[in-house]
């Protein structure tokens, strides 16, 4: 069965503004429109159209079916960022009654008679999930499900009019005898919000060194560049080829000391930038049969001028370019079916390369090479977007995914011969991330990077590290 894809933008009604964080809730999970006010789907040809319902603001919503005829294209909404006439006020006095791990009793005042009345809870920005509609008289509710001890849960009441509704939010940690933080939760930092992307590159050619290159909020045709010198965190803005396109799908892989190999995806085609002794030099196109939009890289270096890039194609196979110093191989289909999220790889050692990504099934999936043949197996787990690996030695390998559901943070390990199974690390400090991407600078040194589409906590690039 093929796929057809479709990009949703969101826009102000009276500027035409694009709209960045709005949620876009459909059969396929709830996303949140990036900082251009776009959410990108990949459908089944078998899926004739879905619906989508937009919310913003608790109060502001929309619900639009998206066809098939659409294949291909941007189907553009409009919000209307003004409160319209008619829009009740907000359920006053929230507060949590009790809670334990297994249900919280919530009571507030309705300002007003609503219509009805529903309540719900996530974790900070992340999904929401929400109980049958009550009476709109209601003025207190109990939530039952599985609470997490320690964790911080968002607890919402909305009251509906005949046409429009507000939330009233507060925010509940859950008692009991909290986990001690891994070091996902422990060691993290904001970089700004200056620089924010779908997609994260991040490399180190040398001890101490770290470069992420990102995109940039508010203008889609520059190259974001984030560098860690050993002292301090740098950032930079670069123009870059073709003018005028949109660049994104970020790559970035390293041939030694002082040598970046940066990929982009734009004008459907594959961008090639190079920072060697001499500096920047201009991005070229790689060349090859035209990508598809949305296509999203991944890069690596396993000696010499030896070059690996990954990508998913249009059949949702697994797609490889190489370069070894004579110029770029045409496109090899190595099958298998990435789908939905972008692939990573990662290389211990000469002539092996380690690749993993999300399948149909949602489950990460590895396709190794080792030197004479391709292999492929599945290594289990549900993942709800990308995935993010590196090697930090020889015979070692970490991967990291976000889970699906309550969205934490995951990690397996390959070490002496064999797998680790999933280790839990915790949620993140925001519910909606994008462009995983993790780098390595010295043996039991991790650095990981995403961005943030939610705009709590904050917006932007973020760091996480493990090891001194």
């Amino acid at each position: 069965m093929g796929i057809w894809t479709v990009t949703i933008k969101v826009t102000d009604c009276v500027s035409s503004a694009a709209l960045a964080g709005v949620q876009v809730d459909s059969p396929f999970g709830l996303e949140w429109t990036n900082q251009y006010g776009e959410a990108g789907y990949v459908v089944d040809t078998g899926v004739d159209f879905f619906q989508v319902r937009l919310r913003r603001d608790g109060y502001i919503f929309r619900e639009q079916n998206i066809t098939q005829s659409s294949a291909g294209s941007t189907v553009t909404i409009c919000l209307n960022t003004i409160t319209p006439p008619g829009t009740p006020p907000a359920p006053t006095s929230l507060r949590v009654v009790e809670g334990t791990s297994d249900h919280v009793t919530l009571q507030w005042s309705n300002p007003t008679q609503y219509n009805r009345v529903n309540v719900g809870w996530s974790l900070p920005g992340g999904a929401h999930h929400q109980l049958d509609d009550m009476s709109g008289s209601t003025t207190t509710a109990t939530i039952r499900s599985a609470f997490t001890p320690g964790d911080e849960y968002d607890l919402k009441v909305q009251g509906h009019s005949s046409t429009w509704s507000q939330w009233a939010t507060t925010r509940w940690r859950c008692p009991g005898g909290a986990p001690e933080l891994t070091w996902f939760q422990r060691n993290n930092e904001r970089l700004g919000e200056s620089f924010l992307a779908s997609a994260v590159g991040a490399v180190s050619w040398g001890p101490n060194r770290i470069d992420v290159f990102h995109g940039v909020t508010g203008n889609g045709k520059l190259l974001g560049h984030t560098w860690w010198d050993g002292a301090r965190w740098n950032t930079e803005a670069r123009t870059v080829l073709p003018h005028g396109e949109d660049v994104y799908g970020f790559a970035a892989a390293s041939r030694g000391l002082g040598r970046l190999d940066v990929f982009y995806h734009s004008n459907r085609q594959i961008w090639h930038l190079v920072f060697d002794r001499d500096g920047w030099h201009d991005a070229y196109s790689i060349g090859g049969t035209p990508t598809r939009p949305g296509t999203q890289l991944t890069a690596i270096s396993w000696g010499g001028e030896r070059l690996d890039l990954f990508y998913d194609g249009a059949n949702e196979h697994l797609m490889q370019r190489y370069n070894d110093g004579a110029g770029w191989s045409d496109e090899v289909d190595l099958g298998g079916n990435v789908y939905g999220a972008r692939p990573s790889v990662a290389s211990w050692g000469p002539n092996r390369l380690d690749v993993f990504h999300r399948a149909r099934d949602s489950a990460l999936h590895q396709t190794w090479w080792d030197g004479r043949r391709w292999n492929s197996t599945s290594l289990g787990g549900a993942l709800l977007r990308d995935v993010a690996a590196v090697s930090w030695g020889g015979d070692r390998l970490d991967i990291f995914y976000q889970g699906q559901g309550n969205r934490r943070m995951f990690q397996q390990f390959f070490e002496n011969g064999r797998w680790s199974g999933e280790v839990d690390l915790g949620a993140a400090p925001v519910g909606n991330l994008a462009g995983l991407a993790v780098a390595s600078w010295a043996p039991g040194r991790l650095d990981m990077f995403y961005s943030s589409v939610s705009p709590d906590p904050g917006l932007g690039l973020w760091h996480h590290w493990f090891g001194a």
